[in-house]
């Protein structure tokens, strides 16, 4: 019989990967440390494997975690929304906000953002949704969702919504030897005779890096992964260098992995999108201020990994 996780499990591996502490996600989830620990035992237990490594600043995701964590937030987040709408059954009528966002803008941005929405407006139900880009383009088109949160090139027009914030693709690698080496920017020639990792969950993401490194003409060799997680991953097996999105700096997943610009920078926007229900935009429109505040939080944390960042 196949094993299955129960809601707390999956909340306690989530937690866990985003916080490295088990006295904190004890903390949220209200419960021991105690009862933490033997959750994530017996986890061990029927996967096989080790779920977490402690290093010197916490705990980090094991390479088989990375795996499946981007699925397990997506499911995490899935079910959340499915209580929610079954507990707006009861609530018809009520004024109701649908977002959907790309797994580290839902990680990042969307919490800070949602916690000062609901203490002003605790009358709207919210309903937050992790999606790839291809699944939110999908979602528009159907009108299940009323805005959502991208990523877009630093020049793209953009026709129906507003830029929060522009900021830079970032590389992520084992930490060399030498200090000296993590001085300045990474150059694609420095990359050339290494593979270089590329989450495939943004395709819109994915072709700006793919274009940049075409243009700049150093031969390398590119592996393509579904997930920015699995990305990072593969980097602690020392398999390459990840060119993600640098929000991923804002969690635990990439602690003790050396964090470089490129040398040109790869420009990225962060876009809120509206949907097609005109109804909605007051509603979008209201939650922008806090998008601004919590995007403000999140480039402080950039800035201090010298990660460039612009406030829109």
């Amino acid at each position: 019989m196949p094993w299955k996780p129960t809601l707390k499990q999956l909340e306690i591996i989530l937690l866990t990967a985003r916080l490295g502490n088990l006295t904190r996600v004890a903390a949220s989830l209200n419960i021991t440390q105690p009862a933490i620990s033997q959750n994530i035992k017996e986890i061990e237990k029927n996967l096989g494997y080790s779920l977490f490594i402690r290093g010197p600043r916490g705990l980090h995701p094991s390479p088989s975690t990375l795996q499946f964590l981007a699925q397990a937030e997506r499911v995490h987040e899935q079910i959340v929304a499915l209580g929610e709408q079954m507990r707006s059954q009861h609530t018809e009528g009520r004024p109701s906000l649908r977002l959907a966002a790309l797994n580290s803008i839902s990680a990042t941005l969307v919490p800070r953002a949602l916690q000062a929405y609901r203490v002003d407006h605790n009358a709207i139900e919210v309903t937050s949704l992790v999606a790839s880009g291809a699944e939110i383009n999908d979602m528009m088109g159907r009108q299940e969702i009323d805005c959502a949160l991208v990523y877009a090139g630093i020049d793209s027009p953009l026709t129906n919504g507003v830029a929060i914030m522009e900021t830079e693709v970032a590389c992520f690698s084992m930490k060399p030897e030498q200090k000296s080496r993590l001085r300045g920017g990474v150059k694609m020639t420095d990359l050339a005779e290494k593979a270089i990792i590329l989450p495939t969950h943004d395709t819109v993401m994915g072709e700006i890096i793919r274009q940049n490194i075409q243009d700049t003409g150093p031969s390398v060799s590119m592996m393509n992964v579904n997930s920015a997680f699995s990305a990072i991953g593969l980097v602690r097996e020392g398999l390459g260098s990840a060119l993600v999105d640098p929000l991923l700096i804002c969690h635990n997943h990439t602690r003790g992995l050396c964090v470089r610009c490129l040398d040109p920078s790869i420009g990225l926007r962060v876009d809120l999108l509206f949907g097609r229900n005109r109804m909605k935009e007051g509603l979008v429109t209201n939650f922008l201020p806090y998008l601004q505040s919590a995007a403000q939080t999140v480039a402080r944390t950039l800035e201090k990994a010298s990660i460039r960042t612009r406030l829109c």
